[in-house]
């Protein structure tokens, strides 16, 4: 049944595995990131060098649907996990500082895992091209999303590790 937990999910959870579950707060920013990517074959460090002027148009129904298959997918994952104790929930917003790991995230880590990860580790080149450049209906995409958006990051929150 599709509400099952999912058997490898239950097999990692009988031989303890750690869970690092990252949620994206702007799941409008989440939805365009993924269809700019599969657009320009870009994956990782967009630059406007990379996008060199290219502008796009973003589907309206494209973005609701695979932001609703998201939010359905986080639900059932936080669920099958909700009793597991070896898990950090954290949003993605919070997990790098000027591409370095946070402290919160690394003492989550280190609580689950035991392991202390050293300050500076994972240092990443986040996205520099701004999306309202390449998306042409960038407002309306936006919009679209804002009402799931918001009933979404209320039920994050609660699962945040503190």
């Amino acid at each position: 049944y599709p509400h099952d937990e999912p058997f490898f999910l239950h097999h990692l959870k009988r031989n303890g595995a750690a869970f690092i579950f990252i949620w994206r707060e702007d799941l409008g920013d989440q939805v365009l990131s993924r269809f700019i990517a599969r657009e320009l074959g870009i994956w990782h460090n967009l630059t406007a060098e990379k996008v060199a002027g290219r502008t796009l148009q973003a589907p309206i129904a494209w973005l609701k649907k695979a932001a609703g298959f998201i939010s359905r997918a986080e639900t059932d994952m936080l669920d099958h996990l909700c009793d597991y104790p070896a898990k950090v929930v954290i949003r993605y917003e919070d997990l790098f500082e000027n591409g370095i790991l946070t402290e919160r995230f690394r003492n989550a880590f280190r609580r689950i895992v035991g392991i202390d990860l050293p300050h500076g580790i994972c240092a990443i080149a986040q996205n520099s091209a701004c999306k309202r450049d390449i998306i042409e209906n960038y407002d309306e995409a936006v919009a679209a999303i804002r009402p799931l958006t918001e009933s979404r990051r209320v039920r994050m929150e609660s699962w945040i590790t503190n």
